[in-house]
């Protein structure tokens, strides 16, 4: 793992005007994220090596974020360094860094097991403004924002057939699915809409982390957030997640009828991406768990696994709501 030196910590800082005394460290995955101060509003610094982000990935992130908080989407705030960019890079002896800078999301952080049709109608709202601010959106000449249909590669199906050869016919099946389906309504989504990614102050959703936009279908992003949740407990709050989202962006096109395979090919990359790196055995819990921590690695992808061959995220109930 590459270590972050205190004095490009510092440097940072100082490029994005946090206080250096404040900082405090909450995150250290692949993201190293600091908590701060600057001029009085709590921040976050987030800094990423070249090995997980590069330039044009962090360009094209960046853009996305600053355009839809422009146009008024409920998403954590970015902002500008005293160079007056959306981030900064700086090199190191063991390759270069990127810092970003965003305001501290109001309210708590969404949890998979405690939502409530509240919490989740105002998610599908969210969700709906983000879209809605997008749709002018057009990435700098020298970003990059990936398609989704990229990381759906052979080197997936290669990960299913070294640690979980039971799931390769679901794999051809979303592959001829994902070549014949209509696309629309097709734009940049988010990526990775999960629980703790969305925090709620009672009144409102404030969506974060925007590493990891893609172009995709836009229901990718209605797709992800009920994911850690029992099958029971989906069909229970996927109509208010869908009725939030259609009061800000009406029905359409084939959102509804996407769901259930999008469910299915989220559940198969996640599983197929982890298992890259954990081998099993997994743990097969029923597919009626509360709630699941998808932090555990081994415990996730048993949780993955169990939903996938019991078939339950192709029975996605509840989607009539968007009639």
């Amino acid at each position: 793992m590459v270590d972050l030196s205190r004095p490009l910590l510092h440097d940072f800082a100082r490029l994005f005007g946090v206080t250096r005394s404040s900082l405090h460290l909450v995150n250290s995955g692949i993201n190293v994220v600091w908590r701060g101060e600057r001029e009085g509003t709590t921040v976050y610094l987030r800094c990423g090596h070249e090995a997980h982000f590069g330039e044009a990935k962090v360009r094209g992130a960046t853009s996305y974020l600053a355009h839809v908080f422009s146009r008024g989407a409920p998403v954590c705030e970015p902002f500008r360094s005293v160079n007056g960019e959306w981030f900064e890079s700086r090199p190191s002896d063991q390759g270069r860094w990127y810092a970003t800078l965003v305001r501290e999301a109001p309210g708590r952080r969404l949890h998979p097991g405690q939502l409530d049709p509240a919490e989740v109608t105002a998610w599908g709202r969210a969700i709906g403004a983000l879209h809605c601010a997008s749709r002018d959106f057009a990435p700098p000449p020298d970003a990059l924002i990936k398609r989704f249909s990229g990381m759906w590669t052979s080197e997936i199906e290669e990960a299913l057939a070294r640690s979980e050869p039971r799931l390769l016919p679901l794999y051809a099946e979303l592959s001829a699915w994902a070549q014949s389906a209509p696309q629309e309504p097709f734009g940049v989504t988010h990526g990775d809409m999960r629980a703790g990614n969305a925090f709620w102050d009672g009144a409102q959703i404030t969506i974060i982390d925007f590493d990891e936009p893609n172009w995709d279908r836009l229901a990718a992003d209605l797709a992800r957030p009920l994911l850690e949740c029992s099958a029971g407990r989906c069909a229970a709050l996927l109509p208010f997640l869908l009725a939030g989202y259609q009061e800000v962006c009406g029905v359409q096109g084939n959102v509804e009828q996407a769901l259930p395979n999008l469910l299915r090919q989220r559940a198969l990359i996640m599983f197929a991406w982890s298992a890259q790196e954990w081998h099993g055995p997994w743990t097969e819990p029923p597919a009626e768990v509360a709630e699941v921590d998808s932090s555990d690695t081994r415990a996730f992808q048993g949780w993955l696994l169990a939903r996938l061959l019991s078939g339950d995220l192709a029975r996605t109930p509840g989607a009539d709501a968007m009639r």
